[in-house]
């Protein structure tokens, strides 16, 4: 189980018992990415009140269907589907990682399958399908936009005269909704986690440092799939190029989903990578794997062997380990983690299927839901500790990813210490200011700015004064006064 989702599990915690879709509950900030798959937890964690349980049902459920899908996507012999899909989904790294890790991977990747089931078979209402189920993609993450791009691309071109903008309208509702609600409900369309994360006022080769040090750790950590995306992305266009004067549906499918892993490639080596490896190229590596099943060029039984042989041989013989990855100073220096924090937990306290154990001593027993007298505490350890401290204690987060405020100021130094945190320097009297919601204690021009932040996220939702400042804060209306404030008074390095 990874740290990062007990993020996401919190506020399904407090959702439950009552407070809403807050991290914090003083207020109202998104600090989750995965919408979709929050959503998801609500009803079954109402059902068991027991959160590794309600993942792990979600996690397998969606590899269940997955597979199941696949299967009847393809209709191909059992050996081709064991041999080219099966076999390495279960084996490879990049995937199996996270199947219970309490992440939106599994629902990525079901999600996928469904998208690659719709543009093989082609059932009635297509538009209506490719456009529903690239939505529920977006609605779990959505930069997974970028994913899906080029073969929307080619599904415009290439069938222009029969698009029917009515169903891809209708299909596009649920994240017209989501969006929506989000602007109506936390003030703001993105998640706070991506101002967090990209808005440290850093410089572009920070990221991109970071980000080749994250793809450079994922290649060694599941070489197979950085050799099937390269290969997809030269095999396929080569393939299409051969049959130029009237390339197949199908070749063209296959192009287009090979760019879309490399195009989503790119992107993740652009934003800086991520802390957790592997955890962002789960879909590309997914969709690759499908792919592949979907188009192997060999239909023999000595040639599927010889896949499963070359796909353990790799993984063997070329895998790095991630205790030796960390002592790569690229990486080391980038401080990716190699494994889930609190690694894979299927039994209570139990020893996992690769022998790893939940570190009961250092979580808290989870206290009564009953708000007590709230209390601060400044902790950049926000997923299990934040999780089991219960919804009574407020979290300051000093990389910013569940607070307004720190998520909109600089980093406190000028290169990109960690991938995916960008540490924020914390205004004296911020602590109080949370506590009490008096900005007394703050200087001048971040109290006028905290003031509309604060309308924003604890105000009344229906306060037409309220939706006004929102809309003004998304235009950059106050944005002086959080210069103001960091010219006069925000150090840009903290020894």
């Amino acid at each position: 189980m990874d740290e990062d989702a007990f993020i996401t599990f919190r506020v399904v915690d407090n959702f439950v018992h009552g407070f809403g879709l807050r991290w914090n509950i003083n207020e109202r900030v998104q600090s989750y990415t995965n919408p979709l798959w929050m959503l998801l937890h609500i009803p079954i964690y109402a059902i068991t009140n027991n959160i590794i349980v309600t993942t792990c049902i979600l996690g397998w459920g969606c590899l269940l269907a997955t597979l199941l899908l696949v299967r009847d996507t393809f209709l191909v012999a059992p050996m081709r589907y064991t041999a080219l899909f099966l076999i390495p989904l279960l084996i490879l790294p990049t995937n199996a990682a996270y199947f219970t890790s309490g992440l939106e991977n599994p629902l990525l990747n079901l999600l996928f399958a469904c998208f690659g089931f719709v543009i093989v078979r082609r059932p009635k209402h297509f538009w209506f399908w490719c456009s529903f189920v690239t939505t529920l993609s977006a609605f779990t993450r959505l930069d997974t936009v970028i994913f899906y791009a080029p073969v929307w691309i080619y599904l415009f071109y290439s069938q222009r005269k029969t698009i029917h903008w009515k169903d891809i309208t209708l299909g596009y509702l649920p994240l017209a909704g989501w969006l929506c609600f989000s602007f109506f409900y936390y003030g703001f369309l993105l998640p706070n986690t991506a101002l967090a994360k990209l808005g440290g006022h850093l410089p572009l080769t920070d990221y991109l440092r970071s980000g080749i040090a994250y793809a450079y750790d994922s290649m060694l950590a599941d070489p197979w799939s950085a050799a099937a995306i390269f290969a997809a992305l030269v095999y396929f266009p080569y393939q299409a190029w051969k049959n130029r004067v009237q390339p197949s549906y199908e070749i063209m499918l296959a192009v287009m989903i090979a760019c879309g892993t490399g195009v989503y490639c790119l992107y993740v080596i652009y934003i800086g990578g991520a802390q957790l490896s592997l955890r962002m190229l789960s879909l590309p590596a997914f969709a690759i794997c499908w792919l592949w099943a979907w188009r192997f060029p060999l239909n023999t039984h000595i040639g599927y062997v010889g896949f499963i042989l070359m796909v353990m041989c790799v993984q063997a013989f070329v895998a790095v380990s991630p205790q030796e990855r960390s002592k790569i100073p690229m990486i080391a220096n980038a401080k990716i983690s190699g494994t889930p924090w609190a690694h894979y937990l299927f039994i209570k306290n139990g020893p996992s299927l690769f022998d790893y154990v939940l570190d009961i001593a250092d979580i808290k027993a989870k206290p009564d839901h009953a708000p007590h007298a709230p209390k601060t505490q400044i902790s950049n350890l926000i997923g299990n500790f934040g999780y089991y401290s219960g919804p009574s204690l407020i979290i300051i987060d000093p990389a910013g990813l569940s607070d307004p405020l720190l998520a909109r100021l600089p980093a406190i130094d000028n290169d990109l210490v960690k991938v995916g945190d960008v540490f924020r320097y914390i205004p004296p009297g911020y602590k109080e200011t949370i506590l009490t919601g008096s900005t007394a204690n703050l200087p001048p021009p971040l109290a006028h700015y905290y003031e509309k932040l604060q309308l924003i996220t604890r105000g009344d939702l229906w306060s037409l004064e309220r939706l006004k400042t929102i809309l003004l804060f998304n235009i950059g209306a106050y944005d002086g006064l959080k210069d103001q404030y960091i010219h006069e008074f925000y150090p840009r390095k903290i020894d």
